[in-house]
């Protein structure tokens, strides 16, 4: 039977998911006050664990960390492996946030060697998909691809399709970065049938603004400028936050081509 902070947690876990933030962390506050009374400390670790998630999505990373600090404490005095890794993944996405790449890499790599050997394929497979981002970033693009492509095996191996369609995409858009055009379209075309497959419209955006760009530096403005306008669609009917600076490539574009056929 679940304990009084089992309750609440699960209580604010459902208004999180809903997005009522303010719920959520109001049962996550009332949680945390019976586990420092009580000092039941497996219950005290998911309750601050969930208080440094909702922390995290509102915008207070500092706070947050606080949390995952405590609970990266409690977890190892419990020997909890798993846990201590997933908090060191909370804790490197938090310092990725704030473009603080050099701890982020530290956490990441901390916690990959405490989740490889327990078996985590799901969560080694995110955090070497974070780790080649990580290296892209840093423009170390032999070993940003050595990551995805990590990644993209274990993704295969738990048939995480969604997972795997947005490997392809990291694979494609690092491919683009240093100009192998190739591979580059090659990754993005599996990864937008894939989120056709899938019917994921954002996905099938992230793909086509990829190959827009692919085809644009082979020099087929034509076809960069279809695609794009397929990316902006998708834009306006989600309201995405690139919008207008997509629809300036594509009206850069459609000078060129206007200004090539004069």
């Amino acid at each position: 039977m679940d304990t009084a902070s089992a309750q609440l947690n699960k209580e604010g876990d459902r208004f999180f998911r809903r997005g009522d933030y303010a719920d959520a962390l109001a049962c996550y506050q009332k949680a945390l006050e019976l586990d420092r009374r009580i000092g039941n400390l497996r219950d005290l670790a998911v309750t601050l664990g969930n208080l440094g998630n909702i922390s995290a999505n509102i915008g207070k990373g500092e706070q947050a960390l606080a949390y995952y600090r405590e609970v990266l404490e409690i977890q190892k005095r419990l020997g909890d492996e798993r846990g201590l890794g997933v908090t060191l993944v909370n804790m490197g996405n938090l310092r990725a946030d704030v473009g603080d790449s050099n701890l982020a890499e530290a956490y990441y790599l901390e916690a990959l060697d405490l989740l490889r050997p327990i078996g985590e394929d799901t969560a080694v497979a995110v955090l070497l998909s974070n780790l080649g981002l990580i290296y892209r970033g840093k423009g170390d693009y032999d070993r940003s691809l050595s990551f995805f492509n990590e990644a993209l095996m274990l993704m295969k191996r738990v048939e995480d399709q969604l997972g795997v369609a947005g490997l392809y995409n990291s694979l494609g858009k690092t491919y683009l970065m240093i100009q192998r055009y190739l591979e580059a379209m090659s990754c993005c075309q599996t990864a937008l049938a894939m989120y056709e497959r899938l019917e994921d419209d954002r996905g099938m955006a992230a793909a086509w603004y990829h190959l827009a760009f692919i085809y644009e530096a082979l020099g087929n403005l034509n076809q960069a400028v279809k695609i794009m306008e397929k990316v902006v669609a998708i834009d306006v009917k989600y309201g995405l936050p690139k919008l207008a600076e997509n629809r300036q490539y594509l009206e850069q574009w459609r000078e060129k081509m206007q200004g090539a056929e004069s």
